[in-house]
This record gives C-alpha cells, structure tokens and sequence, in this order.
C-alpha cells in the first residue's frame, strides 16, 4: 500500500504540475499573438492528447482517476479476514497524496457534508478546524468527534455522506459550492448502487452532470464511466 500510494502521489503531482504549465502556455501564447484560440483548436484535432486547457485538465483528471481505480483493482489492500479492501485502498492513495501536498491536493478523498444544513446552496462540509484560517483544505479526520453538530443525527440514514472523491477548481480553498468542479464515487466489482447515495451526491455536486460513477472491474451500469485498466491509456 505505502508503494502503491507513493507512486500515485507522484502521479497526481505531475498531473497538477503539469496542468499549471499548460494553462501558463497557452495564456502566453495567447497573449504574445503566437496563436489564437482557433489555431490551438485546429493543433488539437491533430494530437491524441488536447492543447486547450479546459480539456487537458479533464483528460489528466480522468488519467488520475483511472489509474488509482485500475492500481487499486489490481492491488486492493487486505482484511484481517483477507477480504479486498478496495476503497480503504483508493482513499489512502488520495488522502497520502493530499498530505504530501500540504492539503493542498486538487482531488479530496472522503470529504465529508451534513445533508441537513445547507450553506451557500450545498451541505456544509467538515474541514480541519483552524480559527486562524476560515479557507483551510484539510478534511475533518474524524467527524464522528463532531456528530453533536448535525442536528437529528440517527446512524445509517444518510445525515452524513463522504464521496469517494471530491475534485476542487482551486486546491488552495476548500470544496465550497463554487469550488467543486466534480464529485466522483467508484463501484468496484460487485458494489451494489444506492439511489439514495446518487442523490445526495449530485446535490452536493451541484447537479448531475458534476457527479460521475466509475464502475471497476465488472459490467458498468447505467450512467457508470469506465476505466479500461488493461490499457488505460494514462497520458501524466
């Protein structure tokens, strides 16, 4: 596992790196006349892997994103009863990579919100308290510790959902309503769907076309993307 996350991290910092060092390109290209927008377009169309930055960025994410579900498929961590732990696996892949960051990761594994309070249009999430920093990126580590705070709380009825994966605009804030570019929740083998789960996380994402279900290692269902992890054609 800690070989497994070491390497993803690394991944995941290429991906962000690189993504910053095309978004500098194309704004200098841009502005120094050296291209336009219709030319990088038309480059683009020539090339596997895309020029604009928008689609870039969501080609890398997409490369990060199956490469810890294919990593962890293939090397789930294991039960004391020796049951694959597939999501223990993909979460510690994630919240590693996010602390070798300083918190500061673009994608943010099991955030946890409170369905019942809503601030700024989504539930309000637990972060890390630090009075001296309203903007701090670190998930809350244990919102078991704060359950007094969730008004009604009854166990196991949805009060408190953690997507898998929380994927932020700006990984120097922390995922509010305006920074959540996408919520994503894996399905491994034969992880059973909960309509109730889906909901919850569209409305977190901020409507349906911000929420994305990966269905690994099995026949996808409906709505489930896909990672083909024989060949997942990782471009970082």
């Amino acid at each position: 596992m800690i070989d497994i996350a070491a390497r993803m991290n690394e991944e995941i910092q290429k991906a962000q790196k690189r993504a910053e060092e095309v978004i500098k390109d194309f704004k200098n290209k841009l502005a120094s006349g050296e291209t336009t927008r219709e030319e990088l377009a038309n480059s683009q169309a020539q090339s596997d892997i895309p020029t604009d930055p928008t689609q870039k960025q969501a080609a890398l994410d997409q490369s990060v994103i199956c490469s810890v579900a294919c990593c962890c498929n293939q090397y789930p961590n294991q039960g004391s009863a020796d049951q694959n732990l597939y999501q223990a696996c993909v979460h510690g892949v994630y919240a590693t990579a996010d602390a070798a960051l300083n918190y500061k990761s673009r994608y943010k594994s099991e955030v946890s919100f409170d369905m019942g309070i809503e601030i700024d249009g989504i539930p309000r999430l637990f972060m890390h308290r630090d009075p001296n920093n309203p903007d701090y990126t670190e998930p809350s580590h244990n919102w078991m510790a704060r359950i007094k705070e969730v008004e009604g709380y009854q166990p196991g009825e949805g009060y408190i959902r953690s997507p898998d994966l929380t994927v932020v605009k700006n990984p120097a804030k922390p995922p509010t309503v305006d920074n959540i570019e996408k919520v994503i929740e894996y399905k491994f083998k034969e992880d059973r769907r909960d309509i109730r789960q889906d909901e919850a996380y569209e409305e977190i994402a901020g409507g349906r076309k911000n929420y994305a279900i990966y269905g690994i290692g099995g026949q996808p269902q409906d709505r489930e993307a896909a990672c083909n992890c024989k060949n997942p054609g990782q471009i970082i």
